[in-house]
């Protein structure tokens, strides 16, 4: 039997990251902004004690795959996941890193608004219940009250603070 996996709110970031590719066999990202793979690689060797030569980092044109397995975080992160309604459902550090890993995974924002795409029916529940809602259009889960959303999250989502950034202030979300 594997050892319980002790959380912590960057822990937490990572699970939620899984979460948006828990159909995978291995604990990985896709991506092209370096903040968050420098993010997700140093959570992953600082937190979760991978080894850093287990990592595997591709380039495939302007995205950089940034993979490993680990079966028993992959265990306890499936573990996590069919808990965490009870374990995220507060408004607290661990709950926020890990709506910031989701929407740094899926999440982003265009001329209709803040999004996340892809998102799973539990993850759609724990959002809703800790008071952010989405509406659904084309694939993509907008949600309703972005502003508030941006606040709970800028802290550690990269994403987040790159749209207050290039809105320039958090007041002008829609």
């Amino acid at each position: 039997m594997t050892r319980k996996m002790k959380l912590d709110p960057n822990v937490c970031y990572v699970i939620g990251v899984f979460s948006c590719n828990s159909k995978e066999d291995r604990i990985g990202i896709t991506s092209n902004k370096g903040e968050f793979i420098e993010k997700f690689i140093s959570i992953s060797v600082k937190d979760l004690k991978v080894p850093p030569n287990k990592i595997t980092i591709s380039e495939e044109g302007r995205w950089t795959k940034v993979f490993y397995y680990h079966s028993k975080i992959r265990k306890n992160f499936g573990r996590v996941l069919e808990r965490r309604s009870n374990i995220f459902r507060w408004r607290n550090d661990y709950s926020s890193n890990y709506i910031a890993g989701i929407f740094d995974c899926c999440g982003g924002f265009d001329k209709k608004g803040i999004y996340m795409k892809a998102l799973d029916l539990a993850n759609m529940q724990l959002i809703s219940n800790l008071g952010f809602h989405t509406q659904d259009k084309g694939g993509k889960s907008y949600l309703s009250n972005p502003r508030q959303f941006i606040i709970f999250i800028a802290d550690h989502s990269v994403i987040a603070e790159s749209i207050i950034h290039s809105s320039g202030n958090e007041r002008d979300l829609r």
